[in-house]
């Protein structure tokens, strides 16, 4: 979640922000367009649309969530404090 320059990946910031984010685990019939959505972008290009993936809304948290009939596992993640030394100081 750190960018090869030392700054943070968007990923990163928007956990930072709202303290949530989803995961997916998706099976490998999707594994290529999940792959597309890790290089690294400018904060102005959504990943989703790059990918060809839509973003639905969560039901628990703000983070949008990639729910689509392949995917394998969504967890979806909420925490009032983070801590992970050298990424984000706990809150």
């Amino acid at each position: 979640m750190i960018r090869y320059d030392g700054s943070r990946k968007d990923t990163l910031r928007n956990i930072e922000a709202t303290r949530e984010f989803v995961v997916n685990v998706v099976s490998e019939e999707i594994a290529q367009q999940m792959n597309l959505c890790s290089p690294e972008y400018p904060p102005d290009v959504d990943e989703f649309q790059v990918a060809g993936l839509t973003p639905l809304p969560s039901d628990l948290v703000r983070a949008p969530a990639s729910r689509n009939r392949t995917s394998a596992w969504s967890a979806v993640c909420s925490r009032s404090s983070m801590s992970a030394p050298g990424l984000w100081a706990a809150a």
